[in-house]
């Protein structure tokens, strides 16, 4: 609770100490200085305005995260470390720029950068637009998008305040910047499997670097421009093919049921896609079927991670498993039980736990001594028949 506390802190900071900023009370504005360092990556003084959406959005994600139907989830708390750092850095960096504090700013602002493109891929793997945390997923995605272009605008002005670059020289550098800025949000935005939010920030920034740039009088400043507005179109174009082939792979619906699309995109982290293990063995034999399936899938798991698959794969062969031991549940029609262990499990593989009895402890005693045969293979590369000598013991929780 203390973690999600500093992030309403520091969600309630950033506008704050921006005021003030903006003020003069730390010294020379944003503008001021952009004026003093002229260079060919600074936006269209109206792109800054996306500030008062991100403190928006931001302070209403701070304020969601604290309700009491929310304290208790685990994505809004794994991400909270580095949502307050994040906000925090931001807030950090607005009086030491106007001081002309340069070099201590790009730490700054790449160390913000990196702690809220994390949070915005780990709620983006959340499901469609943040799955059930839309508001975090917008506020964040949106400050994360801005961040990964504002970084290298910093840099540049940094370079020539620090005089690496000349004012009526700058052409390479700004195009080696902006290459670096380009790979980045196209690297982002595809693990991020085309964000809207991230990819608008981002856009915006570079439609405001055109616009600036398109008049300004620095030599080079035409080439800039028409550089700005080619990334912004890669990114349209990127963002068009991510968003089309995730709604193909919908419309080829989850294993089990072609065609239905109830499955968006096969989530990456454990509460997503323990609920979707769970839909998959819905589809296919009914409600009952769904721990037995979840168990099972567990142990498909731990032992296809062992054998050194993508994560990717994993996530597919999971559903596919469930899919299959629902079906064969419902044939058998045999009482399912374990209660809700099931999902534990599901969770302790995917954390990475190395005890291959976690996963395969509630599973029926037959299936335990299979399990624990071809977990023995996996640890300890032995060929079947050494297997017989060894014992379904052979990893620890999975015999008989």
């Amino acid at each position: 609770m203390a973690i999600r506390l500093l992030v309403l802190l520091a969600a309630l900071a950033m506008p704050v100490v921006a005021w003030f900023a903006q003020g003069g009370a730390f010294g020379p504005d944003n503008g001021e200085i952009s004026d003093r360092y002229p260079t060919l990556l600074v936006a269209a003084g109206y792109a800054f305005s996306i500030w008062s959406l991100v403190f928006l959005l931001d302070l209403v994600h701070a304020v969601r995260q604290l309700q009491p139907r929310w304290r208790d989830d685990r994505l809004l708390g794994r991400i909270a470390p580095a949502t307050a750092a994040g906000l925090g850095l931001t807030t950090l960096w607005m009086p030491l720029f106007s001081q002309g504090m340069f070099g201590t700013c790009l730490a700054i602002i790449f160390a913000a950068l990196a702690c809220l493109a994390w949070v915005a891929v780990q709620l983006s793997d959340a499901g469609p637009h943040g799955g059930p945390h839309f508001w975090s997923w917008l506020g964040l995605s949106l400050h994360a998008g801005w961040l990964s272009l504002a970084a290298f605008l910093n840099v540049a002005q940094s370079a020539l305040a620090f005089g690496w670059t000349h004012e009526q020289a700058q052409l390479v550098p700004s195009l080696l910047l902006l290459a670096a800025a380009s790979s980045l949000l196209l690297w982002l935005n595809a693990r991020m499997h085309g964000t809207l939010a991230y990819a608008a920030a981002a856009l915006w920034g570079l439609v405001a670097m055109w616009v600036r740039q398109s008049g300004s009088p620095l030599p080079g400043s035409s080439v800039t421009a028409g550089s700005a507005l080619a990334v912004a179109t890669l990114l349209v174009v990127q963002t068009a093919w991510l968003r089309m082939r995730a709604r193909r792979l919908a419309a080829a619906g989850p294993v089990g049921s072609p065609g239905s699309g109830a499955v968006q995109r096969i989530p990456r982290h454990p509460d997503a896609l323990v609920e979707t293990t769970g839909q998959a063995a819905d589809l296919a034999a009914g409600a009952d079927a769904k721990i037995e399936a979840l168990q099972l899938a567990a142990v498909a798991l731990l032992l296809q991670r062992r054998a050194g698959h993508r994560p990717a794969d994993l996530l597919v062969q999971a559903v596919m498993a469930a899919s299959t031991a629902a079906g064969q549940a419902m044939e058998r029609r045999q009482p399912v039980g374990q209660g809700g262990l099931a999902e534990q499990h599901l969770h302790a593989v995917l954390a990475g736990a190395d005890d291959a009895g976690v996963a395969a402890g509630s599973v029926a005693a037959k299936q335990r001594q299979q399990a624990g045969k071809q977990c023995g293979q996996q640890l300890h590369g032995d060929t079947p028949s050494s297997l017989e000598g060894i014992g379904a013991a052979t990893c620890r929780g999975t015999g008989p």
